[in-house]
């Protein structure tokens, strides 16, 4: 959901060309048309499918969590319950 989060919240800024990164390998491979997309995904997916059409160039990085610790941290202090 991030992900489709984030392609909405950039589509309001008319940007044609744009690039997401993020440490969930298996999200990226799907957005990519890498992997199936499980059943229960699909709706998000095809959300994030359409919002990529607003857009010129997407490009998709996985960027592995040991790399992202910065933004690791600051997802696991800010989202405590």
């Amino acid at each position: 959901m991030a992900l489709r989060d984030s392609m909405a919240w950039a589509s309001g800024f008319f940007w044609t060309k744009i690039v997401f990164e993020g440490d969930a390998a298996q999200v990226i491979q799907m957005a990519k048309k890498v992997l199936p997309i499980p059943p229960k995904a699909r709706t998000i997916f095809a959300n994030i499918f359409y919002l990529m059409s607003n857009f010129e160039r997407v490009n998709f990085y996985n960027i592995p969590r040991a790399r992202n610790s910065l933004a690791n941290n600051v997802s696991q202090t800010m989202f405590v319950p």
